[in-house]
Parts: structure tokens; sequence; C-alpha cells
């Protein structure tokens, strides 16, 4: 990908490569599972399923693929991903709600 200084990038720019694709993949399901998983360990660890490690991997490859993207695109990948991480952080209660009723 060229890199142009001049010019504005948008999140789209986030998919415009395979590679670029394949990172933001990542990003996003490490963003959604990292911001899930805290939430439940504050709300209701006894509901928490699954490994720690795993959790505490997905997050290392969060951190790692961040630098994976162009400097001209960072941020808005990091501004991106927040708001993936948000989005998480807002489908963890309702998890943990469905977990007691099913």
């Amino acid at each position: 990908m060229a890199i142009d200084s001049s010019r504005s990038y948008s999140c789209s720019d986030l998919f415009s490569t395979r590679q670029l694709s394949l990172y933001s993949l990542v990003m996003i399901l490490s963003a959604l599972t990292i911001e899930i998983s805290v939430a439940i360990i504050i709300f209701d660890v006894q509901v928490l399923t699954g490994n720690p490690f795993v959790n505490i991997a997905m997050y290392g490859a969060l951190r790692y693929c961040i630098e994976l993207f162009p400097t001209v695109i960072r941020g808005v990948a990091v501004g991106s991903f927040g708001v993936v991480e948000k989005i998480g952080g807002a489908i963890a209660p309702q998890l943990i709600i469905l977990s007691h009723q099913y």
C-alpha cells in the first residue's frame, strides 16, 4: 500500500488490502473477546468459561497487531477497535443475564 501523507484516511482503508483486512479481523476479534471477558470478570466471575490464558494471548495479539498497521492509518485502527471494545462491553452484561436464565 502506497502511503500518501497528504491524503485523509478513513475506516475503509483498514480493509483496502488483503493483508490489512486480516490484521483488522484479528484486531476486531481480539478487542471483542477481551472486552467481553473483562466485563464478565468484573460482573460475575462464576460465569466465566474458558481458559484465562487464552484471553491473555488474545490481548497480546491485539497489542501486536496494532504495530502491523502503517503509521498513517494506525490512529484510525486504534479508534475503530476502541469502538469494537465498547460494543463488547455492552454485550457482556447481557450474556451474564442470559446465562442465568438458560
